[in-house]
């Protein structure tokens, strides 16, 4: 074999190399996860809240807040990145959209309006938020929370309203 067959392969298995390293690294190769999500149910019932300026303050401004759709998921995204469950748990997601109609953004702590209400009465905060939600002025927002629930739970009941204040309560049922 020549010096330019030696180099010539030399650079093939290289190539190949590295491409098997980048198929590994980004998961080409095995099985894929399977995402276990439910069929969403609609919710559609709107509430208004206390409009926020970014240092958390409230003003005078309502936000109305439409809850729109809920889901049974083993994954959210938050922040741009995949949460995932674990331990024979899921997430309940709540869809939301918070409306702004006035000509300044204003802040929702959707974190802090809603509670899931366990069969024991027990009040349990979201476990997964997107934060502090800015809405733009003259705007609508999508966002949503998610509780951590227990495989096969299937009906539960949101507390909706500020900390300090009456709630309603939404009853979301799956089949």
């Amino acid at each position: 074999m020549n010096k330019r067959t030696k180099l010539f392969l030399i650079i093939l298995l290289g190539g190949v190399a590295l491409l098997g390293i980048a198929a590994v690294a980004s998961g080409s190769f095995g099985p894929k996860p399977q995402s276990v999500t439910s069929p969403g149910v609609q919710i559609n019932q709107s509430f208004d809240s206390t409009g926020r300026v970014k240092d958390g303050r409230p003003t005078d401004g309502t936000l109305p807040i439409k809850l729109t759709s809920a889901e049974i998921t083993d994954n959210v995204l938050v922040k741009g990145q995949k949460a995932f469950t674990r331990n024979n748990k899921l997430f309940l997601v709540i869809y939301l959209e918070i409306e702004n109609k006035y000509p300044v953004t204003l802040y929702s702590k959707p974190v802090d309006l809603l509670r899931l209400v366990r069969s024991d009465g027990k009040r349990v905060a979201p476990s997964v938020s997107q934060g502090d939600v800015e809405v733009r002025a003259i705007s609508v927002k999508r966002t949503n929370i998610a509780f951590v629930i227990d495989k096969g739970e299937k009906n539960f009941t949101i507390e909706v309203g500020e900390v300090k204040e009456s709630k309603e309560a939404v009853q979301i049922n799956f089949n």
